[in-house]
């Protein structure tokens, strides 16, 4: 029920909000989150008062218009389309409707409550703290700054060019002037050769953020500046991977006692297992099966991780160079749980000083398309292969990809021979 102080400025006097599940487990772990922030919300409201809060009197008129059943325009939109007329119409409405002609309904139908003035930095604020806070449930910290970060990279590079701008001033010349200077990063005018599809990547969540700001304040229609902006030769941005040759030099090199004994286990259970790095980290005890006749690992979305997407759930026999590591960490990795970031930055040092970056392109993630050549190689098919890395296929997937035996087995045609010295703790 609204506190009686603030009841004026809402349709009805009970607040009813989704939870957005069906499973009543979920609901019940969400419900005091929410409750929280609402009544968090409506202390600050009843202390500050609605007035001084010009997003959500704005919010407030565009749902009483929409309770109404019309379409909220302030002042100036009245005044720019002549639309005294309209104005008429409206009181009219509410006259013969009998409808109560309270403070927020009067504001509302003569357009009184002006659009608040946001700018792209304020909108990405809003984004992160109620547009798309339920993308952020179910993921670790290291997972949110992760997800965070690249979406404030690109209001970031647009500031850089244009400014802060007030949201309702971007123009398709002001997203020009940022692709402008993204080719020259690509192309290496700047001294910075940047990849196409960080280029790529930049624009499509300036676009996500714009288009979902203004459906957050119910703007369905409105053109979006950042749509369709493309960048060429996006095959040459494509990940590649170390030589066969090269694994099997690594599998039996003294260099790899330089790296911590944690990280070598974890670039050696990468190496020959298909999942990702975030995957490997995020492995409790319960995950990691090792007193079986085929061992294996389970890759599945946890309260504390989320995975990349539904095909990433899925189960692989250790093997190789994979089952070696496990066996030193049976409970799981402890000193890059959930920290991949930290982790990757690490092997990718380890690569440089050591030789093993043999280009540019080169990574601690190159092994993962490495493994998917030596599959490859080893004649397994590739709707195995895509299954064994979660890759979402493009086809209809059917069964769960063979059973353990059979999965252990294939994946056995990929072992390369290592020095089982490297496995020792010293």
């Amino acid at each position: 029920r609204y506190p009686i102080k603030i009841t004026q400025f809402f349709d009805a006097k009970l607040y009813r909000k989704s939870l957005k599940t069906n499973d009543i487990s979920i609901a019940v772990s969400r419900y005091e989150a929410v409750h929280l922030a609402t009544e968090l919300e409506w202390e600050r409201l009843k202390i500050e008062g609605v007035d001084e809060n010009a997003n959500i009197l704005y919010m407030l008129a565009l749902e009483k218009a929409q309770s109404l059943n019309m379409n909220y325009l302030t002042n100036s939109d009245l005044l720019q389309k002549n639309l005294l007329e309209e104005v008429m119409k409206r009181i009219s409405y509410l006259h013969d409707q009998n409808i109560p002609i309270d403070e927020l309904t009067a504001k509302t139908v003569i357009g009184s409550i002006d659009a608040p003035v946001v700018t792209i930095e304020n909108a990405l604020d809003l984004y992160f703290d109620e547009i798309a806070k339920q993308e952020q449930s179910g993921i670790s910290k290291n997972q949110l700054r992760v997800w965070k970060s690249p979406r404030k990279r690109a209001v970031v590079n647009f500031v850089k060019m244009n400014g802060n701008l007030v949201m309702d001033d971007i123009e398709r010349r002001h997203v020009m002037k940022l692709r402008k200077m993204w080719l020259e990063r690509i192309n290496n005018v700047l001294g910075d050769d940047a990849k196409p599809s960080t280029a790529k990547k930049d624009f499509g969540y300036l676009s996500v953020l714009y288009k979902e700001y203004y459906q957050h304040i119910g703007e369905f229609d409105r053109m979006n500046p950042f749509s369709n902006v493309t960048f060429k030769h996006m095959d040459n941005d494509k990940g590649v991977p170390f030589p066969t040759a090269l694994i099997k030099k690594m599998f039996l090199s003294d260099n790899f006692y330089k790296l911590n004994f944690e990280a070598r286990m974890i670039f050696f259970a990468f190496a020959d297992s298909g999942a990702r790095p975030s995957e490997l980290c995020g492995l409790d005890e319960s995950d990691i099966i090792l007193d079986h006749k085929y061992p294996h690992i389970i890759i599945t979305d946890k309260p504390h991780r989320r995975l990349k997407n539904k095909s990433s759930n899925r189960t692989i026999p250790l093997v190789g160079t994979a089952l070696a590591a496990f066996k030193n960490y049976p409970k799981g990795f402890i000193k890059y749980k959930l920290n991949e970031t930290r982790l990757c930055a690490v092997i990718n040092k380890f690569l440089r000083a050591n030789k093993y970056k043999i280009s540019k392109k080169h990574s601690f993630y190159s092994l993962r398309h490495s493994f998917i050549d030596r599959m490859e190689e080893a004649g397994l098919e590739e709707e195995f292969r895509h299954r064994i890395l979660g890759h979402t296929l493009k086809t209809q997937q059917y069964g769960d990809g063979g059973s353990l035996e059979f999965r252990a087995n294939q994946l056995k045609k990929v072992e390369v021979k290592f020095d089982k010295a490297l496995f020792k703790a010293i």
